[in-house]
């Protein structure tokens, strides 16, 4: 494992959902989202036990070294360390017995039937190593070798996205489904988004959303009226660009779909509130039905963030960070630049959702806490190869293992493979943090084939046919291809542009619908052999573009070696590309089951 073991900051998020920790220095980050461990979407484990199942050996000496834990405002990691600071019947044990006591109390709490995901899942007894990391974890905190912080939701989101920005200072505004903050005089509050404003090392809160829940209307319609398991409002978007916004104007329009979860949960609002999903329901007979659907939920949310960003934006503002789920729709995010021509750069982290709290909680730590130097601010760009790197000892004994048939191969070859139609993986360095594949864990084609978006999908991904494919671009090219500005990048996937209506029939795998499509902007300074790859295809093709998707098959995104060849093995993607190792694997038909 390539890991820098002197980490000063810890930042854990709560065990709702996305669930990861952040080890967090001037110089340095590593974000780990549980899920691209268990294989589980969304996976819920503690963090508390996550820490001891990915860093493995080394988790305790990684704890250790850390300084300063931040947790996010939640219903149970922040008030558990509360809780082991003041209760006296914790105060004298041992931190060995306080650990065991703690894993039955997160045992206790996080044993569920997960019906959103459609299965049963519950927490096994901690195991030795989860109590040693816990066990070590109290120590260093009762010794006061690590300060405890804790900080709101959305705060935490408006740190991480002002921290891993470039900018100096700039207006930050958050949205998502819900979490809780800390008012003005300390009490806890439940909020759905928030206004900042971030200067240097400062990070002002200038007001929370409190009424309105975009997330949480998404996750119910989702839910109550398509039928969706959790996490597929994305299909919902693609599905948008396919419908009539008028259809279901004045359904979409009753109120208490936008209100908060806890008005909701009032009995009678609960009760009016099924009783107006049912009635859409009946009135979605075809499959047009659901994509006007689509189309009515994506441009009602539109109005609504307009007119929160427009109440926000000063007017002569040019630079805007963005954070929260809803903000992972590129959709809207793209837009911004339309409604707002003043603006020049919108910036959104890798993680944005809420996977990328435990990022937020230790930058808010590190720099307004303790004011250390902010270090995008002299990189002028952050990392989002921000997991676990893999030696070329790991990658070649999971080839061996999987006997799988390799062969050294150049950039050349790729970009000849790919030009003749082949589909590719590629597997390089650091894992991705968050969900969109950036090139260190992505799936590979020529975006000039048509056919080959109906091929992946179908194939490959195994999902809906409509669902659209991302174009990672030369950022030095991008405007050519795209309507934006000079000044326009997205290296993390956050914005839909409308693709060039002179250029757009050279890239049909990677246009949408409605003629726009997710750019990915690729500089040099942060993928230097991606950035190569794509120069060369450019010689080859004249197209400075290829498609981009996430590798892997309704799963986490593939994190090992061995998750890589598995997902190779079950699907008929042609070659697997080890990047930094210069070497693919073919097809073979006698492969045993690879191992992880």
């Amino acid at each position: 494992m390539s890991l820098k073991m002197s980490a000063r900051y810890l930042g854990l998020n709560d065990p709702y959902h996305d669930t990861s920790f952040c080890l967090y220095d001037v110089d340095h980050i590593a974000h780990y989202e549980t899920e691209r461990f268990s294989r589980l979407k969304f996976d819920r484990l503690n963090p508390l036990f996550a820490i001891a199942e990915v860093l493995g050996t080394s988790a305790r000496q990684t704890i250790e070294q850390v300084r300063f834990l931040t947790l996010i405002e939640g219903d149970f990691v922040s008030p558990l360390f509360r809780d082991l600071a003041t209760q006296a019947e914790w105060r004298d044990l041992p931190a060995g017995e306080v650990a065991r006591q703690v894993a039955e109390t997160i045992v206790h709490n996080n044993e569920w039937t997960d019906s959103e995901h459609g299965f049963a899942r519950t927490l096994l007894r901690a195991t030795p190593a989860q109590i040693d990391v816990l066990a070590c974890l109290i120590d260093r905190c009762r010794q006061g070798a690590i300060t405890v912080e804790t900080v709101g939701h959305h705060v935490a989101h408006a740190a991480n996205a002002f921290f891993s920005s470039p900018f100096e200072q700039s207006t930050i505004l958050t949205l998502d489904g819900g979490g809780y903050d800390l008012a003005a005089d300390g009490a806890r509050i439940v909020t759905y988004g928030g206004a900042f404003h971030g200067a240097g090392a400062s990070l002002e809160t200038r007001s929370f959303v409190t009424d309105l829940s975009i997330g949480g209307a998404w996750a119910r319609i989702a839910r109550d009226v398509f039928g969706m398991h959790f996490g597929e409002e994305g299909t919902i978007m693609a599905m948008a660009a396919f419908g009539d916004p008028e259809r279901f104007r004045a359904a979409l329009q009753y109120p208490l779909i936008w209100l908060s979860d806890e008005i909701i949960r009032e009995e009678k609002a609960a009760a009016a509130l099924a009783w107006h999903f049912g009635q859409i329901k009946a009135d979605m007979k075809t499959e047009q039905d659901r994509f006007d659907l689509a189309a009515t939920l994506q441009q009602e949310t539109e109005f609504k963030v307009h007119a929160l960003v427009a109440a926000q934006l000063p007017a002569d503002a040019t630079q805007l960070c963005l954070a929260g789920g809803t903000f992972l729709n590129c959709q809207i995010t793209g837009k911004l630049y339309d409604w707002f021509p003043q603006l020049r750069s919108v910036y959104l982290p890798p993680a944005p959702y809420d996977g990328g709290l435990s990022i937020g909680a230790a930058q808010y730590c590190a720099h307004v806490t303790n004011k250390e130097p902010v270090w995008t601010r002299v990189r002028g760009v952050f990392p989002f190869a921000a997991g676990r790197s893999y030696s070329q000892f790991e990658v070649l004994a999971a080839c061996r293992a999987a006997r799988a048939c390799t062969s050294p191969c150049d950039f050349q070859e790729i970009a000849h493979r790919l030009a003749n139609g082949q589909v590719g993986a590629i597997f390089s360095g650091a894992a991705e943090s968050g969900r969109r594949a950036l090139g260190a864990r992505s799936i590979v084609a020529d975006p000039r084939r048509a056919s080959i978006k109906e091929h992946i999908n179908r194939t490959i991904k195994h999902r809906a046919g409509f669902r659209p494919f991302a174009p990672m671009v030369l950022r030095e090219q991008v405007t050519e291809w795209f309507e934006c500005g000079a000044d326009f990048e997205s290296p993390y996937m956050a914005h839909a542009l409308r693709v060039r209506p002179g250029q757009a029939h050279r890239i049909p795998a990677v246009l949408h619908a409605d003629g726009t499509a997710r750019v990915q902007t690729v500089d040099a300074r942060l993928s230097p052999d991606l950035h190569r790859l794509l120069c060369l295809w450019r010689e080859a093709t004249g197209v400075p573009i290829l498609l981009n998707t996430s590798f892997n098959d309704r799963e986490p995104i593939v994190e090992t070696p061995g998750d890589a060849l598995n997902c190779f093995r079950a699907t008929p993607i042609e070659f697997l590309y080890f990047m930094d190792e210069g070497f693919l694997c073919g097809r073979n038909a006698d492969w045993s089951r690879p191992t992880s």
